[in-house]
């Protein structure tokens, strides 16, 4: 349910970048043990 909410919120921001990348983002951040504003940071750095 959280990633259909999310993936909804994105579009509806009109964010494509970060509605492609955000879960392989998410994957890589929790390897490298990356907290949240790190991860924000990487999405809106790729948008």
């Amino acid at each position: 349910m959280g990633q259909l909410l999310l993936e909804h919120q994105l579009k509806e921001l009109r964010l494509p970048t970060a509605l492609s990348e955000y879960d392989q983002v998410a994957r890589q951040c929790a390897v490298e043990r990356v907290d949240c504003r790190h991860y924000l940071l990487r999405i809106t750095e790729l948008e």
